[in-house]
């Protein structure tokens, strides 16, 4: 619970200090949640939907994200992906070696701005809906494995903490 601040002296600056360690706090024990919740299930050995859903919800507790995807490759090596939405395959494209060097060697991620799309690989987010989207590239080892897609609300600025709490969760 936040501490009232009401005064601009030392006490206040530490109460509001302590206020945003406080945040700080809660922030990253919901991402810890968040990670433990996608480890369970994929663990337990659930369906790529599922795992999907629950991806889609660690997102959600974790920036206010207006959809998410989770875009594969149809078989180890393929440049064929399909993007996961949880309820199915929404759709599926066919990547380029240089879309799939650039997603490989981009290992935070990718932000797309709206109407600055252009590569082929925007299929996955502008299949979400026509916005701003962040692909963060999942590896399995050092292999590009897949991408986390995710679709911002007009107007939001992610800041640094924001979007490292995204890039751990990919």
């Amino acid at each position: 619970q936040p501490i009232e601040v009401k005064t601009s002296d030392e006490f206040g600056e530490l109460a509001a200090s302590f206020n945003q360690m406080a945040g700080d706090l809660g922030r990253h024990f919901g991402l810890l949640s968040a990670i433990g919740d996608i480890q369970g299930v994929a663990l337990a050995g659930a369906e790529l939907e599922e795992i999907v859903r629950s991806v889609k919800q660690a997102v959600a507790k974790t920036i206010p994200a207006g959809e998410a995807g989770l875009a594969v490759p149809d078989k180890s090596g393929s440049r064929a992906w399909s993007v996961h939405t949880g309820n199915g395959i929404l759709l599926t494209c066919q990547l380029s070696a240089h879309e799939l060097e650039e997603l490989s060697t981009s290992p935070h991620h990718l932000h797309l701005r709206l109407g600055n799309h252009g590569r082929s690989y925007t299929g996955f987010a502008t299949s979400l809906g026509e916005s701003d989207f962040l692909i963060l590239p999942l590896f399995e080892r050092s292999d590009l494995a897949g991408a986390l897609v995710i679709r911002l609300p007009a107007g939001l600025a992610l800041d640094e903490a924001g979007l490292d709490h995204v890039r751990r969760l990919a």
